[in-house]
């Protein structure tokens, strides 16, 4: 008996949720939710199954413009956008891709490694060794800067002409 009327109360609860409850089920924000076509209960409440079953349908809906080859300038960009998208990904899992921003961070801590060893080269072989060190530390660090604002120039050209980001040579 007990586990009937828990059921009932779960179904009662499913069909008055409230819009942050709808929302989370929904995987949308609220504000969305509420701006959508979502159906609505009379008290101003979602039924979760009439809420999933619209989703459903909205789904199937751009599923079906998405594979009818509709002429549409918005629709070809956004199939090109998903291209690039699973390409950079592919390429991502592949270990062929690895972000700026990354690479950058471990070459400045390994900047930051190299000088503290600098500091004990001086202690140990004298100040010429260390200034020797430095200077090629120095180096690599410029180097290092101007390849990643050449790299994050070129992204930010190619991201501003809408086009993937393949040759990071």
């Amino acid at each position: 008996m007990k586990t009937k009327t828990n059921t009932s109360q779960q179904i009662a609860t499913m069909q008055a949720l409230s819009q942050a409850s709808a929302a989370w089920l929904a995987g949308r924000s609220p504000r969305t939710l509420r701006d959508s076509a979502a159906p609505r209960e009379p008290s101003g409440g979602y039924d979760a199954r009439a809420l999933v079953e619209w989703l459903l349908a909205e789904a199937s809906a751009g599923e079906t413009m998405l594979a009818t080859g509709a002429e549409s300038e918005s629709l070809e960009r956004y199939r090109a956008a998903k291209a690039k998208i699973a390409e950079l990904d592919c390429a991502e899992r592949m270990g062929q891709v690895i972000a700026v921003e990354e690479l950058n961070m471990w070459l400045g801590r390994a900047c930051g490694i190299l000088r503290n060893a600098s500091i004990k080269i001086g202690k140990q072989f004298g100040p010429i060794a260390q200034q020797i060190h430095n200077d090629a530390i120095g180096e690599f660090d410029r180097i290092r800067q101007e390849e990643y604002e050449r790299l994050k120039a070129k992204e930010q050209a190619a991201l501003a002409a809408g086009e993937a980001i393949h040759d990071r040579k």
